[in-house]
């Protein structure tokens, strides 16, 4: 859970800073699972 939390936490801040890196964010994620 702890590492959700954290993953949570990056997810948020890259919604403030900016929209694209969310982007890469979820494209990383899917090529992991």
């Amino acid at each position: 859970m702890l590492t959700d939390l954290l993953f949570i936490a990056l997810i948020q801040q890259d919604l403030e800073l900016a929209p694209e890196r969310i982007r890469h964010s979820e494209a990383l994620v899917k090529k992991l699972v």
